[in-house]
């Protein structure tokens, strides 16, 4: 409430309506007729029952109707929501398609998430520091990767949290995840998976501690078994920096696709 004087909804009655086009459509509409909202109080309302199962983009405009109100140039706000189809197995992503830098640009809908610390970066060739990184990625040497760096004003426990496009289990039998990881470093961390469902994030993998003892070990594997998942899944890939700048972790080439012998 930017003015100047309680709304009283059992009195003056409100309607807050939300209006969706692009690619999906639909007009959805709340009532506020109870309660109050004092000068500079916020209040939130939650709009249900939104479909935007349509991939592409559309457009939402929020807008309130109230009587009483004097000054209607800021009752409507609009923005785009986009809606991306989830991808279906087998899904393998080499990184390669992604652009270098801090944190470079990632592409296929991968995200770096905001909730954390720090930004994975997409890498090739070494990493700034000696002691800790691989010499390249895992593919053929020569491309990709994404990795955490470790070196100040990184902090010991500092979360690098990046998410996966969403996945479509449907119809799989024996889903599987496997990644190849990099963690050559005396003062290495940890790379932890979780698989988010339904709006649950489920712990589903770790590796502790140094794994390798040179910048140029091969990179190691990892399997995950996804069958006690259904539906849409989206997978976090989270490291975590250890006691010092030798703590650099590299993960490459997550692939989702069935179990052998089960497609």
């Amino acid at each position: 409430n930017n003015g100047l004087d309680t709304l009283d909804f059992t009195v003056d009655t409100a309607a807050v309506t939300l209006v969706v086009s692009g690619a999906n459509m639909g007009t959805y509409v709340v009532d506020l007729n109870s309660g109050s909202l004092d000068p500079s109080q916020v209040d939130t309302i939650t709009v249900t029952g939104i479909d935007l199962s349509v991939a592409g983009i559309s457009t939402a405009t929020i807008s309130v109707d109230l009587p009483s109100d004097g000054e209607r140039s800021n009752d409507t706000l609009a923005f785009n929501l986009e809606t991306i189809a989830p991808l279906t197995l087998p899904y393998v992503e080499n990184f390669d398609s992604f652009i270098t830098g801090t944190p470079g640009t990632f592409q296929n809908n991968w995200k770096n998430l905001l909730d954390d610390d720090q930004d994975w970066f997409a890498n090739d060739g070494t990493t700034p520091s000696g002691d800790t990184g691989p010499n390249g990625d895992n593919t053929t040497g020569t491309g990709i990767y994404l990795y955490a760096e470790s070196s100040s004003p990184i902090a010991t426990g500092d979360i690098f949290n990046v998410l996966s496009p969403c996945i479509d289990l449907t119809g799989s039998t024996s889903p599987i995840l496997t990644y190849a990881y990099h963690m050559y470093g005396a003062d290495m961390g940890r790379l932890d998976v979780f698989v988010i469902a339904n709006g649950v994030s489920t712990h589903v993998d770790s590796v502790i501690g140094q794994q390798q003892t040179d910048n140029a070990d091969p990179y190691l594997n990892s399997l995950v078994d996804l069958s006690g998942f259904s539906g849409v899944i989206e997978v976090v890939f989270r490291a975590t920096r250890g006691s010092g700048f030798n703590s650099d972790i590299a993960f490459d080439d997550g692939a989702f696709q069935e179990a052998p012998g089960t497609d």
